[in-house]
């Protein structure tokens, strides 16, 4: 930890089975934006390197056992973190911030505090890789989900991605953190409407940005919007699991569980249409979506194969 203004900023890394040079790079980044950087591992094959890296680099780290997802992994740091530490950044492993990153977002996060707004979480706007695609952020109602932007000003949004996200901890405490059940995906959609929900702000921002990227490869028809990210099977089945097990959440508004399930069966059609392995597919879907249908944790449905999968 360092003394002065950033002792009270912490990033946090959330690891698996990661490109330990592209860790390295991240590292290297975010020395010189915060005052404490913490590399949480959860359970990666790869591990002793993480725990290298982190030796060589003179920042914290905390290896799990076992893969305990984005949420818990998350929240266990987040209780470990000095109590000096008021607000702090995530990041997964393939993220790429410029370089004063968090600190920008802190500073546009306390000009708003002053300004009477109650902000608990705000990011800027994620490039998705490879094309630096920006990742825009949404407004939902009952007529669909709605790009808001600005170029200068800051947006209310209803929820930013975990990766690349600036939090307040007091108020990232006083909710509870993330919720644990949904593992990876959904996290940051569920938090967001619980801070909504709570009359706290989400926000978003043009600048600054950072690359990010989303899956492994797109596939869908063209430009039109029937374009999705696809990942293996196996990851499909935990994102399906925890996407049906999002909408048994009270703190999911009806009409995101309308506009989601529309598009989880877009997707569902253009994978069986356009994907290799669609039986793979197939069976990975329908036994995500009965799992979470059923609340059946999701974490019991890793195999041996998907607790090696650098996407989890």
């Amino acid at each position: 930890m360092t003394d002065g203004p950033l002792e009270r900023l912490a990033a946090i890394v959330v690891t698996h089975n990661p490109d330990v040079m592209a860790l390295q790079r991240l590292v290297s980044t975010l020395r010189n934006d915060v005052g404490l950087l913490l590399l949480v591992d959860n359970a990666s094959e790869n591990q002793d390197n993480v725990l290298a890296l982190a030796n060589d680099s003179s920042v914290m780290a905390i290896p799990f056992g076992e893969n305990l997802g984005i949420a818990e992994a998350v929240n266990r740091a987040v209780r470990s973190l000095p109590p000096a530490v008021s607000y702090f950044c995530l990041f997964d492993q393939d993220s790429s911030p410029q370089g004063d990153y968090c600190r920008r977002l802190l500073e546009r996060l306390l000009a708003l505090d002053a300004g009477g707004d109650r902000g608990a979480a705000i990011a800027g706007t994620g490039l998705d890789q490879p094309g630096d695609r920006p990742l825009e952020f949404l407004r939902h109602s009952w007529l669909g989900a709605r790009l808001v932007s600005d170029p200068v000003n800051p947006v209310a949004a209803d929820f930013v991605i975990a990766s690349g996200s600036l939090h307040n901890r007091a108020l990232f405490e006083q909710q509870g953190g993330f919720d644990a059940r949904l593992f990876v995906d959904n996290v940051d959609i569920e938090y967001g409407y619980r801070c909504k929900g709570m009359g706290l702000q989400v926000i978003g921002l043009a600048t600054p940005t950072f690359k990010h990227q989303l899956g492994d490869t797109e596939i869908g028809f063209g430009q039109s919007r029937l374009r999705f990210k696809l990942h293996s099977p196996s990851r499909l089945k935990i994102m399906t699991a925890s996407r049906f097990f999002a909408y048994r959440l009270s703190a999911m508004p009806l009409h995101w569980k309308l506009w989601d399930f529309a598009r989880f069966l877009s997707k569902t059609m253009v994978i069986l249409l356009l994907a290799d392995s669609r039986p793979a597919y197939l069976r990975s879907m329908v036994a995500g979506a009965v799992a979470g249908v059923r609340g059946v944790a999701i974490p019991t449905l890793l195999t041996e194969n998907d607790q090696t999968d650098g996407d989890l």
